[in-house]
């Protein structure tokens, strides 16, 4: 998921075991916890370094690994600065990278075609998003 309300990407701490990723201590200036949307506490436990695969473009990116993630993985600010995205409400797309891709936004209702991204961790690992 992409959230632009997200400072951070984010992992769930229940994806991250299912992966068997190796979690990283948290560093003196990442966050202990953070708010989410609906205003509940949410508590990180160590960070993940990981590599984005989208449309065969790699993007390095480390996640906050969180415990009660609603979702497996959130791309927040960091990645949405990091890779210049733009959301293009009307073409429904997101071009990162200067327009090296344009990533198609997934509607309302899940198409026959779903949108595909892979994480792919140290140990080779993916996560199908």
């Amino acid at each position: 998921m992409v959230d632009s309300g997200a400072f951070k990407s984010c992992i769930s701490f229940d994806s991250a075991q299912r992966m068997r990723l190796r979690i990283a201590p948290l560093r003196k200036n990442d966050p202990k916890r953070l708010s989410a949307a609906d205003g509940h506490t949410l508590v990180c436990v160590g960070t993940i370094d990981l590599t984005l695969t989208i449309q065969g473009l790699k993007i390095p990116q480390t996640f906050l690994v969180v415990k009660d993630l609603n979702f497996k993985v959130i791309l927040g600010l960091d990645f949405l600065n990091a890779t210049c995205a733009n959301i293009d409400f009307n073409h429904n797309t997101m071009p990162i990278c200067d327009d090296l891709v344009i990533e198609p936004l997934l509607p309302n209702k899940k198409p026959n075609n779903v949108l595909l991204w892979q994480i792919i961790a140290p140990s080779h690992r993916s996560l199908k998003l």
